[in-house]
């Protein structure tokens, strides 16, 4: 079970590996990467009561790998990270709706969480597609 939790945490992360070759955004025609570069600043929506993934310590913040990841990003990405705690119940609903910029959450490999990410266009919105693909981050 952990490690397959531990292989959709990661690929989740693999996936979003294209993201962290360009900063500037310049020329790129993807919608959610230029906001996020415009602004300077990523919304991420991840679990916070799920340990080790991501969860509340005794003052309150959320930590956990799903935050480590989600910081990374952040820091590839040359932008500022906020998190937005989600729960299975609204996760994909946040992303649809454009409440977050990216999740990084634990989720089951079951067909109805397959069905509702593939009919989501917002899933895979913050790839950065070959035309933002300028220059690498050190």
């Amino acid at each position: 079970m952990m490690k397959r939790l531990l292989a959709s945490a990661l690929a989740g992360a693999f996936a979003l590996a294209p993201m962290a070759v360009s900063a500037d955004g310049h020329g790129c025609k993807n919608e959610v990467w230029n906001k996020v570069m415009s602004r300077g600043k990523i919304v991420v929506g991840v679990k916070a009561d799920y340990k080790p993934w991501g969860y509340r310590d005794t003052s309150g913040d959320i930590v956990g790998m799903e935050i480590d990841m989600a910081k990374d990003v952040a820091a590839k990405m040359g932008v500022d990270l906020e998190l937005v705690a989600v729960q299975s119940s609204n996760r994909m609903q946040f992303l649809e709706q454009g409440k977050i910029d990216l999740m990084i959450a634990t989720m089951s490999d079951v067909r109805t969480v397959a069905r509702s990410s593939a009919s989501s266009a917002r899933t895979t919105t913050l790839r950065a597609p070959t035309s933002c693909r300028r220059r690498r981050l050190a």
